[in-house]
């Protein structure tokens, strides 16, 4: 994948409720297109305007609102909507609601317009890998890893087949990513695209728990301490979460240099 380019949202449009300055700023700086709309009597067209006038199509937007029927024009557009509280004028029947504009993050407006598409979302990208949220078309290479690692003693758990795997991999992405904001991810090389691991948090857990599991393949180069790295980094700045643990065995010596490393507090698996 190329550097800096995992966002799927093209552009965000603002109904006229706040100046949205720092998101918009924030937007810019990732390539993102941000334009307010002006609604005059002829609505659709007014949002159709602004779309175009940004150089994208409808399927690539996503609307800021506070207007009920606002809403429902952009829906039946294709243009993915999440609503907002403030300066409310009516509440919109959408999924998600924002207090304002400014407190969320180029980062999360791309999960959500994915998660609203259907895609899976990719949360960060490093020197040498993107982290992505899961599917059931990962779970052939996720068994792979799994059987590779337990061959050589580093992985006890049973494996489930890979239809079973599947399977769990399609109700987590369902449920677990829309529900908490967060999960585990799929590691993958920025280059070829290819899995080498999985690596995030556990779901509901205090403090909350870093995990990660990389290919034999891989091991050596760095890589886990350059993805566990971003991750306290991706904890901190779009989780506000400071407070990170890692349930390490005591005799994996290389993951607790990773977790000690990163600033990770160590608790005995």
């Amino acid at each position: 994948m190329k550097q800096g380019s995992f966002y799927r949202m093209r552009a965000v449009l603002f109904e006229t409720i706040a100046d949205c300055g720092q998101l918009k700023e924030s937007l810019l700086k990732e390539g993102i297109s941000a334009a307010k709309v002006f609604f005059g009597l002829a609505e659709k067209e007014a949002l159709l305007e602004a779309v175009y006038s940004l150089g994208v199509c409808p399927e690539e937007c996503l609307f800021i609102t506070n207007n009920s029927r606002h809403a429902e024009i952009a829906k039946h557009l294709s243009i993915v909507c999440i609503g907002c509280i403030e300066g409310l004028y009516e509440l919109p029947q959408v999924n998600t609601l924002l207090e304002s504009p400014d407190e969320v993050s180029p980062v999360y407006l791309n999960m959500l317009y994915c998660h609203e598409k259907g895609y899976p979302a990719v949360i960060l990208q490093t020197k040498r890998c993107f982290l992505k949220e899961l599917t059931a078309a990962d779970a052939p290479a996720l068994y792979a890893i799994r059987e590779r690692l337990q061959s050589l003693g580093c992985f006890d758990e049973p494996l489930a087949a890979p239809e079973e795997e599947a399977e769990k991999l399609s109700s987590y992405a369902q449920t677990v990513y829309s529900f908490f904001g967060y999960g585990f991810y799929g590691v993958y090389e920025n280059e070829s695209g290819k899995l080498i691991g999985k690596a995030g948090f556990k779901e509901g857990s205090s403090p909350l728990e870093v995990g990660y599991l990389l290919d034999s393949n891989v091991w050596g180069r760095g890589i886990a301490t350059e993805v566990v790295s971003a991750l306290v980094h991706y904890a901190k700045e779009e989780l506000g979460i400071t407070e990170l643990a890692a349930r390490i065995h005591h005799d994996n010596i290389a993951s607790r240099r990773v977790a000690e490393k990163c600033g990770i507090k160590i608790e005995e698996k």
